[in-house]
């Protein structure tokens, strides 16, 4: 599963179609550049502190926000830098932050120099994003953080997947009328997206260390079958906005996503469930062409000024997006798709957390569990252990295997004939392998991993 073109679309309402999110970055006279687009200029920094090209929302917020607002009267000119502002606010806030969250980048405010470009914001957040979680998830810092549009990312998992999903305040269909103003039932484009539907989350509070191990179980365990493969077919009780679906006709676009250095390919192929769709096997792609576009980043490459030219191959490639629709159009088959299940599992980690080994397993459980030494240091382990959760991949990949073996056993002792000695013998034998494997999987389940809380480590 992955975030795809139709959940940005459907979650925020940004175009998909346009000019991809790009263009010369050069930090060259930027403060004065700022200043022709906002009406202001940003102050240079002070001695002895680095001189990047972005500013800190909250000095935006005063030179251009409540604190400073555009006069009544103002001419053209002036409403055009006070719009600029508050959109270079909104585009690095929400959509395109950085992993300090407070600081607009230059480069994006560059691209609303001209209101009649039409870019593709849509894509170009979706790229952004694919390459934040890259690299948040080989973080190991005690400060690491996710950059990017996470707001639509967590709507997106609450839509699909049952895991961290919050519960409403009431139990009423929101109503756009109560929030917005009466124009929205005029205005197609100012009706709410899908994301007005969790207006009414409630938010959790607590320990994130807690949480975050709750969540990583539930990932672990999370199956096919719960997933929501096709939420948005659910009545809402409200009209969406129409830039929601306008762009429907690219959602299935096997193409380059681009946002200045980062380019993301939307492999839509390997998700064909997600739009109903017959899942085959996805196309194989060069490792090394993958890993090479990702070794392209903001910090490392500031020699890179032309963004554009960089790229211009992928460019290319995105220009011819409408040609580049997946043309299968079967619907979903549960045995072709139980294929895929088989081959992805061959190719790719499927856990969060590590599995417990065989040296483990023996040192948990003996022949007699209640009095293996092993099996009691454990548990005083698990005792002392604070803010701890049961380690359900292990146990759920461990249980799972022996209970298949129990059953191999079971069809290989019901073979032999009735009433022979051999068939005696063996069913015998084979309860004595049920025992053993009975002892194991019940000390899994009143015991968890007290030390191994944390997820794979980070390649």
């Amino acid at each position: 599963m992955t975030m795809t073109l139709e959940d940005m679309a459907m979650i925020s309402g940004l175009p998909i179609n346009g000019q991809v999110v790009t263009g010369r970055v050069s930090a060259v006279n930027w403060r004065e550049r700022t200043g022709n687009l906002i009406g202001v200029e940003p102050d240079p920094p002070l001695p002895g502190k680095a001189n990047t090209s972005k500013v800190r929302h909250s000095w935006l917020k005063q030179v251009r926000g409540e604190n400073n607002p555009c006069p009544q009267g103002a001419n053209d000119v002036f409403v055009q830098q006070y719009a600029r502002a508050y959109l270079w606010y909104v585009l690095t806030k929400v959509v395109f932050s950085d992993a300090t969250g407070n600081s607009a980048l230059w480069m994006f405010l560059e691209l609303l120099n001209n209101w009649d470009t039409q870019y593709s914001w849509g894509s170009a957040a979706l790229a952004y994003l694919y390459r934040q979680l890259d690299m948040a998830c080989r973080r190991q810092g005690d400060t690491s953080s996710l950059a990017g549009f996470v707001w639509s990312l967590s709507v997106w998992m609450w839509e699909r997947i049952p895991v961290g999903r919050p519960d409403f305040k009431n139990p009423e269909h929101p109503n756009p009328r109560g929030n917005h103003d009466g124009a929205h039932d005029v205005d197609p484009y100012r009706r709410p997206t899908l994301a007005y539907y969790w207006e009414r989350a409630t938010v959790y509070t607590g320990s994130s260390h807690v949480r975050y191990k709750c969540y990583m179980n539930e990932l672990d365990t999370l199956t096919a079958e719960q997933v929501h493969w096709l939420p948005y077919v659910d009545d809402r009780g409200f009209s969406l906005n129409e830039m929601c679906t306008r762009d429907r006709h690219l959602w299935r676009a096997r193409c380059p996503m681009i946002c200045f250095f980062a380019v993301e390919w939307h492999f839509v192929d390997r998700v064909a469930r997600q739009f109903g769709r017959r899942q085959g096997i996805p196309i194989e792609e060069s490792k090394e062409e993958i890993l090479s576009l990702h070794r392209f980043d903001r910090r490392n490459n500031q020699d890179i000024s032309d963004w554009a030219n960089k790229h211009r191959t992928w460019i290319q490639i995105w220009n011819q997006r409408d040609t580049l629709v997946e043309s299968e159009n079967r619907p979903h088959n549960q045995s072709t798709y139980q294929k895929y299940q088989v081959r992805y599992a061959d190719r790719y980690r499927l856990k969060l957390k590590p599995g417990w080994t065989h040296e483990e397993w023996s040192e948990l459980v003996s022949e007699d569990p209640e009095t293996a030494e092993g099996y009691h240091t454990f548990n005083r382990a698990v005792r002392d252990t604070r803010g701890a959760h049961v380690d359900y991949a292990p146990m759920h990949g461990e249980m799972g295997r022996e209970l298949l073996l129990c059953v191999n056993d079971a069809n290989v002792a019901l073979s032999h004939p009735h009433g022979g000695g051999l068939s005696e013998r063996t069913l015998r034998s084979t309860m004595e392998k049920f025992k053993k494997r009975f002892h194991k999987m019940a000390a899994m389940l009143s015991c968890h991993g007290a030390q191994s809380s944390d997820v794979f480590a980070p390649i």
